[in-house]
Order: structure tokens, then sequence, then C-alpha cells
């Protein structure tokens, strides 16, 4: 909800959920937290309760919200908190910050906290605008204030299986459980592809006895749905138990796989405990209902990607963007489909791969209404075709006209799908693992981190905002979101010696905007483009989160009048944190000299305990293997192409986040190769397979074939500039305007 939001928009609150609450007075505490908290000056909140569950103790505001109250009013069981706040100052805070922490001693059973903006209840934000208060739209209620609750437990966990290699014919789908005790009731709806599974019965666990009904309705976009709805005496079952085996009938006509994803929207995936009669908490509901799958073959689709190209406008003769695949194997055929962005290409004509010749077909169509267009790839062969790893299906032609555009995939079930030979798709899911964007323009935005710190409370502390990839730029606007509970801004001073005009001003409580224009001016990467100072006042933690609704972080470059590309915003604005137990980024790898297709683990060295990894490695000639991805913990990485490659590692926990970037980390190819693309200088590092200048422990090989052969300036000494060197043809040269020394 938080990444769609308008400017307009109330925030969106959340009500804690909390599954170990315990009987100790005052032992319970519920956070109400939001996301979206933009310039609020005025909220009213109304959340209810049942008074038999929980009993209500008092609130900790966040320290930014002075004033604001609480108070209950009850009838019978029910009761009612009414938070009111209000002020002439605007406040912003960076998502999920805590609003205010509720205190409650829990009794028993399940207590729901449901916000009340029903019967003549509140629920409403005002903002300042142009120094006015105005009303938030907060339409539909439901989507803007989100129920909590409090239990002493959680619900059960329920996991469909994922079953490979399926042939057709008749299959028992266990559905398993943990936690299941002291259950009275349960509701599961589990929904599947009736193309490729047909449901022909089921056996329930004889826990249940005779009554356990399952049955199988129509669903929605033509898949159906396995109903699950049972009550009785209490029943219990050990971890790992199964719960229902379910039969079906697998067909694989239509397509080699049908996901088994459970259809969760409240009642239709609940349990209820047997021994209150209340339903169990369920939320996050990824937690608590974990998907299954099954699919044809162990083998998957191939990953394609597309590339990731920077300096379009420097390009001779348009620009090529190969169609690049990996894991292309018995494959008959195959549909694939991205868009672009006509204000920045206008698509020229493609080259296939020879194996496929005038079978593969290109379109070029318009994309709905956006002013996009659409690239349509489609083959279908006489057989089985197998590529080598890092192949190119197709390279297509461009001429580049201005901007940057995306090169994305359209992930739907048919638009981009590969076939085995009697015409199944090859597993590809989740999709991002299968289908790599690409990016065609002449200069990106620069990427900046905000740092992190660990001050002590009542301490002045200073933290560095660090700038990458920053050339040619010429201004910039920047705009960083804190807790204003936690910090009390100081002052901004920017650090290098750019010239032109800086400002750093606040926007009411929790919002600072950086800005700068003048010359246009580079910096060496990880450069200190400012130090932010701020009053570490109260303790607690923040995040120094950049917000972006599009204008209000962007850069430009000299002469241009046009923003530099910059999505996804997560890739270029790395958030800071002030707090305890920072997340301290860093990496390695088990081999940094790989040669072309090796594959290298990353290996995450994170201090802090993070939760998210994301990985970005630059050029995009390389692919992810083994089931890992960009969200791995320790990537496993195939490198397609010779060359140095850039890494980078952001790592998020709550509202901490924390980036690591080494440039040239890895050196793909083999050491001591010449290849001579770029000039006859033996100190160019373009000019090696590998992007290195050989050393005393480098064996060099000058081959016969190249553009330049090496040339090198001084005394050339064999133990000190290689350990040996090799002419490996009767034309093979090497020039040495100084002595040529063995030692």
């Amino acid at each position: 909800m938080s990444s769609s939001v308008k400017a307009d928009n109330a925030p969106v609150t959340y009500a804690g959920v909390i599954v170990n609450a315990t009987t100790t007075p005052g032992g319970t505490i519920v956070p109400v937290t939001v996301t979206n908290f933009v310039n609020i000056g005025w909220l009213t909140l109304t959340l209810k309760y049942d008074t038999t569950k929980i009993r209500y103790i008092g609130f900790t505001p966040n320290n930014a919200f002075s004033g604001m109250t609480v108070t209950k009013t009850t009838a019978g069981t029910q009761a009612r908190l009414l938070i009111s706040w209000t002020s002439a100052t605007g406040i912003t805070l960076p998502d999920l910050t805590h609003l205010l922490d509720l205190t409650f001693t829990y009794k028993a059973g399940t207590a729901s906290l449901s916000w009340g903006y029903t019967s003549g209840l509140v629920c409403q934000y005002k903002k300042y605008i142009g120094g006015t208060l105005v009303v938030c739209s907060d339409t539909p209620k439901g989507s803007f204030y989100i129920n909590g609750g409090v239990s002493y437990r959680g619900a059960p966990i329920v996991t469909a299986p994922v079953i490979n290699n399926a042939v057709p014919g008749s299959y028992v789908i266990p559905i398993k459980v943990n936690n299941l005790t002291t259950i009275s009731a349960i509701s599961l709806n589990l929904e599947y592809d009736s193309t490729v599974l047909t449901f022909t019965g089921y056996t329930a666990n004889s826990v249940f006895g005779s009554y356990f009904p399952v049955s199988s309705v129509p669903g929605s976009q033509g898949k159906k749905l396995i109903v699950i709805g049972w009550y009785g005496s209490s029943v219990s079952l050990a971890n790992g138990s199964t719960l229902v085996s379910l039969n079906f009938a697998y067909t694989n006509i239509h397509a080699g796989y049908s996901a088994l994803n459970w259809y969760e929207n409240g009642p239709s995936c609940e349990f209820v405990d047997g021994s209150t009669g209340s339903v169990l908490l369920d939320s996050p509901t990824t937690d608590y209902y974990k998907n299954g799958l099954i699919y044809s073959s162990n083998q998957f689709a191939a990953q394609t990607w597309l590339p990731v190209i920077t300096n379009a406008g420097t390009t001779p003769g348009g620009v090529s963007v190969p169609v690049n695949v990996s894991g292309f194997i018995n494959i008959k055929s195959f549909n694939l489909s991205f868009d672009y962005d006509t204000t920045s290409l206008s698509y020229n004509g493609f080259v296939p791969n020879t194996l496929f010749g005038s079978s593969l077909t290109v379109t070029n169509t318009l994309a709905g209404t956006s002013g996009r267009r659409l690239i349509s790839i489609s083959w279908t062969g006489s057989s089985p075709q197998t590529l080598a790893d890092g192949s190119a299906l197709a390279t297509l032609s461009f001429t580049y006209k201005i901007g940057t555009t995306s090169l994305t995939w359209v992930t739907d079930a048919t638009s981009c799908r590969f076939n085995d030979p009697i015409g199944n798709a090859y597993y590809d899911l989740p999709k991002l693992t299968y289908y790599r964007d690409g990016l065609v323009g002449s200069h990106v935005a620069p990427l900046i981190a905000a740092w992190y710190a660990t001050p002590g409370v009542g301490q002045q502390v200073a933290i560095p905002v660090k700038i990458f990839n920053f050339l040619n730029i010429s201004s910039f606007t920047l705009t960083l979101d804190y807790d204003p509970g936690v910090l009390t801004y100081q002052n901004a001073i920017l650090v290098p010696g750019i010239g032109g005009t800086f400002s750093a001003i606040t926007s009411g409580l929790g919002r600072l905007i950086l800005s700068w224009n003048g010359s246009p001016a580079s910096l060496p990467d990880s450069s200190i483009l400012a130090n932010l100072t701020f009053l570490y006042g109260n303790g607690g933690s923040t995040p120094l989160a950049w917000f972006d609704d599009g204008n209000s972080c962007k850069y430009m470059q000299g002469g241009s009048p046009t923003a530099l590309y910059d999505l996804p915003k997560t890739n270029y604005y790395i958030n800071g944190y002030v707090g305890p137990n920072p997340l301290v980024a860093d990496f390695t790898v088990n081999n940094a000299l790989p040669e072309i297709n090796s594959i290298v683990t990353f290996l995450d060295l994170t201090t802090g305990t993070p939760s998210n990894w994301f990985w970005n490695i630059s050029p995009s000639t390389w692919f992810y293997v083994n089931g890992t991805n960009a969200s791995s913990q320790n990537p496993k990485v195939q490198f397609t192409m010779n060359g140095a490659y850039t890494i980078s590692l952001t790592v998020t926990r709550a509202n901490a986040a924390g980036i690591k970037i080494k440039g040239s980390y890895l050196h793909v190819g083999t050491p001591g190769l010449w290849t001579g693309t770029l000039s006859s200088d033996w100190s160019a590092v373009s000019n090696w397979h590998n992007f290195m200048v050989p050393t005393s422990s480098t064996d060099v090989v000058i081959p016969e074939v190249g553009s330049f052969s090496p040339s090198f300036i001084g005394d050339f000494i064999i133990g000190v500039h290689c350990k040996t060197i090799t002419l490996s043809g009767p034309s093979s040269t090497l020039t040495i305007t100084g002595n040529l020394i063995v030692n």
C-alpha cells in the first residue's frame, strides 16, 4: 500500500500483532506504526478491543508528539481508545515509525484490535498544505487503517509441498502442519490451476473423525479452490503431521506446472482455539501459510536478461541490445516480451542467433496506452535446441534519442515462457529470478547513501552522506526523513569543494531538504557529499529515509533540463540509521579471479542481524544459479563475459539499512592474457583479459591475434612486471623502450 499512496493521502496506520502475550501485568506492548506520514498536524484515531481479553494500562507516545492524548471509553465488554493530537507544525516520520506504543495486560483468548471508522467513530488525519490543515483522503478506510491483535499464540503453520519432475498421472499431495494444538475449527482455501490438475478426492487425518468436508469450487481467473471447513472437538497434531492428503490427476496438457497457493482474504484461512473459541492470529499471512508447487520437470526455464547500457549517447552506430540466456537446454519453443519508452529509443531491427535463423520472429507493437512499445520475440523449432550459457537469442538494434528507458519484461503467464519438446512451459517462478530487466540511457543518477551511527543519549552525532557515480552533476534536490522524537536537526555542511550554492532547510519536523546547484562537477566514488549533524536526545532508533515522489529527490546533469533516471528508487537512494545495533554491510567471495563461466559464491559478512539482502552486480553479463537470486543471503553467480565487475550489497532490518560497494572487485577472465582491445598500453587494464595488469606472480601470454600489440615504456623486468612471458606465435610482439631484464 505504501508504495502507491498519493501525496495528499492519509498515512497508513497499523495496529500491532502480538502472538506471545503473557498475563504479566502491563507486560504486553502493542506498537501503532505508520507509513506515508508526511507533514501531519492533526489526527484522531479510534481503536476498539474486547475488555474480557485485554486490559488497557497506558500509552507511550513518540517523543515528537507533545500533547498526544489517549482516552478510554467502555460500553459493556467493548472498549474504545480515542487517540488525539494536534500541532501548529507538521511532522514527518519515516515509514514504519512508531506513532505510539499501547500497554495492556493480557487476560485470555485472542483480542482483536480494530480501527473504528463506522457508526460515528472517527479515524482521520489532517496535513499542512500551504500553511493550512487539510483533511487527508483515506478511502477505502480498510486500506488505510490495518487491524491488529493480541494472543498468547499464533495460528498453526500450514505448508503445501513442492513436487518436481512430475509426469502425467495421479498424485497424493500432503498438507503438513506445525503448532496445531487444541484446535476446534479450521477454514482453509488452496488455489490451483484446474487446466493442470484435476481434484479427485482426499483423505483427512484420522484424528478428525468422519466429518472433515473438502470440496473443489470455482476461483478467479480460471483457477479453482480446494475449500476445507471443519469444526468439532479440540484436536492436536505433532509437528510435521499431515492435516489432509489431497488427490489430484496431473494432466500436464496446458502448462508444465501449477502453483498451490493459499487464498487468504481474512476468514478464508483461519484456525479457532479450542480452549477459548477465539480465531487465532495469522498476520502476516506469509508466516503461517506456505505455498507449494507441482511441475513437470527437474529442468527450469532459461534465465534471460537484457543489458544495462549507461553510455548510449557515446555509442556510434546506434544501440545493440542482446537478449542473453543461460540454462537454455532442450527447448522447443519460447515467447518473450519486453517494453521500452519510445521517447528514448526507436527500434530498427534484429539479427537472430544462427541456430534459429528465419524461424525466430520479432514484432514491435504499441504496449497499451502508456506510449511504450512492446518487443515480442517468438520461436518454434522442428526439434529441441540447446545453447551455451551467455548466448544471445537475438541482438536487437535501436536508435538512441534522449533520456533513459527501462527495458521491462512482461511477465504474465504467456508473454514470457520457455517450452519443453511437447509444449509444456518450464518452471519460471518467481519471474524476477528468470527474467532480468535492462536499461538504456546516456547517464543515470548517482547512488547516495546516508550512513549509520550509534551515539550516546544526549550527544550530537554527525552522519556522513556518501555519493557514488557523481559525474557532471550541476544540481540536486534530496529529501531525507527522520524521526523527530529521536533526532533533533542541527546543521548540514556540504563537504567537497564543488562550489555553487548549497542549502539545507527543514520542512516541518522530521524532514530535511538538501539543495545544491553550480557548475557541473564530478566526485570520486565513496566521497562524503555532506555531513548532517543531529542531537540524539532521547535514545531509541530511527532510519534516515530518503523520500522521493518523483521531484523531491533528483539530479540534473550539466546542460540537460531533464532529471537523471533513478528507478527503481531503492537502487539509487540508500537509507541510513541512527540507534543501537546498526547494520554494517560487508561481504566476500570464494574466488575474486574466476574464469569465464565459473560459479562464484558470495558470502555475506554483515553485522547487525539483517533480515533482507539485495545484491547488484555491474556490468550485467552474469546470472544467478542453484536456485539463488538477488535476495539470497549468499547467492551463487556465473559470469559469462570477461572484465571487472562492481558488486554492491544493500541490507535491511526493520528500520535499519546499510550498504557496501566494492568497485572492480571481481576480475573475470584469464590472468595475464593480452587482448589489446583498447590500445598498445601495457598498463591499461582493459587491454588484459581479466582487466588486471600483470604482477610478479602472473604468467603472461601474448597471442598472435589482437587489435594492438603491447608496448612497455621503460625497463621491463621479468620477475617484477610478470612471472613468465610467452609470445605464442611467430607474429606475436612486445615492444620495450628500455632494457629487457630477466631476474
